[in-house]
């Protein structure tokens, strides 16, 4: 038999009589077309296989800390001098452009400022003026989605949390003792430090 994938139904002319199974894939469903076995195997099949090899849950919850539970010790935020401040800017290659168009919004607002989604800086490998790393790791406009994901109401596809911690990614399952901590949103308005 065959599997024929399209974005649009009648793209070939397929006698019904042939036809053993029509559908579409679905937003955060999986399908798998095991070759040995000669069949598709849905979504359901495929999660519970791999959710039920080991205690997945069970680990995150024993080796999970949660952020509200941590004690956040109060004392001031360390500051410099104008001087001491640029150069620190130069030295993590900050520009003006960088802190009066992004830096300063997010920390006014405490989002992140609305702007092109165009960009007409070169590729940081082809740039003369030694971008900082994190240039390399910007999405361009044909990495993101159109119309953007909405996380609250997509959220059966979009998951915006954030682990942080020492993690291993690993194709055996094997059980983890370090601990990690999830925040639910990859930024928080509490100030956490």
């Amino acid at each position: 038999g065959y599997l024929i994938l399209s974005s649009e139904t009648g793209c070939i002319d397929i006698p019904a009589d042939k036809i053993v199974k029509k559908d579409r894939l679905r937003p955060g469903k999986m399908l798998l077309a095991d070759t040995e076995q000669g069949r598709i195997i849905e979504d359901d099949e495929i999660k519970s296989a791999y959710a039920l090899r080991q205690p997945y849950g069970e680990w995150l919850d024993a080796n999970l800390v949660r952020l509200h539970d941590l004690h956040i010790p109060n004392k001031g935020v360390q500051t410099y001098s104008g001087d001491e401040l640029a150069k620190l800017q130069k030295a993590f290659g900050y520009a003006y452009e960088d802190i009066r168009t992004s830096i300063l919004p997010m920390a006014e607002k405490g989002a992140e400022p609305i702007a092109s989604m165009g960009s007409d800086i070169p590729l940081p490998p082809l740039d003369k003026q030694s971008p900082p790393l994190f240039n390399y790791f910007r999405q361009f406009f044909a990495q993101v989605t159109n119309p953007p994901f909405d996380a609250i109401r997509e959220e059966i596809v979009t998951d915006t949390s954030v682990y942080i911690g020492r993690t291993e990614i690993s194709l055996r399952s094997v059980l983890r003792t370090a601990t990690f901590s999830r925040s639910r949103t990859p930024s928080s308005r509490k100030r956490i430090c």
